[in-house]
């Protein structure tokens, strides 16, 4: 019994690190999309499109899983008005949410998350109800366990990075401000070439802490956001999702 048990347990651990890792992919190759429906795919010309390659590769995406995702995008641009659109709302325990979409139809998209956020729990706010709250700032984050943080930090200190976190992980990522955040990131590369992603995201410099139950609902309707179609990325300033755009 006890090695049959200890076999579902390993399964179960592998299936959500499965899960996860389809999450990942499948962010990121929305986000491919999303940089080649608006700005085109020259990498060379849309910087946003360099960066979701530079996610793409770290996460080790097949050449033809990328090329494809760029071909479609840019298939679908071509006689559609597509808009990124920052919706705004509240969850369980009065937590604050950002939604970022991009959509050819607002009328679709807001009544889409406004049901989202009915069924779990919350209630889509208007403009600037919670956005106050975050600031944005650039992330550049490396899964690199042979890397010193002493490394990393003396780095730092020569540009003007905010924050270098290590993570429980041995992995590192560092905080920028968005005005440099693709100059820090190209100095960064130039001396450990493969990150593991950067990206732009919204940050609450005061975490909200909610009760047991309150984490289980927010959680809910975070992943309820994440499956939207026309939904690019999400952020909450719940403390414990913090930490889920750099997972």
């Amino acid at each position: 019994m006890a090695g049959h048990s200890q076999f579902k347990n390993i399964m179960h651990r592998k299936n959500a690190q499965d899960a996860k890792r389809a999450q990942r992919f499948t962010k990121i190759i929305r986000e491919v999309r999303v940089a080649t429906r608006l700005g085109g795919p020259d990498s060379a010309l849309n910087a946003r499109l360099r960066t979701a390659l530079v996610n793409a590769r770290g996460a080790n995406l097949s050449k033809d899983t990328i090329d494809k995702a760029i071909k479609k995008a840019s298939g679908e641009g071509q006689g559609a008005d597509y808009k990124e659109i920052m919706y705004e709302g509240y969850g369980p325990g009065g937590s604050a949410f950002l939604v970022e979409a991009l959509t050819n139809n607002r009328n679709r998209t807001a009544s889409e998350l406004r049901f989202v956020f009915q069924k779990q729990g919350g209630v889509l706010g208007e403009k600037n109800s919670v956005g106050y709250l975050f600031e944005q700032v650039g992330i550049i984050a490396y899964m690199a366990p042979h890397l010193s943080f002493e490394e990393i930090f003396g780095i730092a200190t020569k540009v003007d990075v905010q924050d270098v976190v290590q993570q429980e992980s041995g992995g590192f990522y560092l905080v920028t401000h968005v005005k440099n955040f693709i100059q820090i990131r190209d100095h960064f590369m130039n001396v450990f070439p493969h990150p593991l992603f950067s990206c732009l995201q919204w940050r609450c410099a005061s975490p909200l802490a909610l009760k047991a139950d309150e984490e289980e609902k927010a959680e809910m309707l975070y992943n309820a956001l994440q499956k939207q179609e026309d939904v690019s990325d999400v952020w909450s300033n719940a403390s414990f999702l913090q930490s889920k755009n750099n997972d």
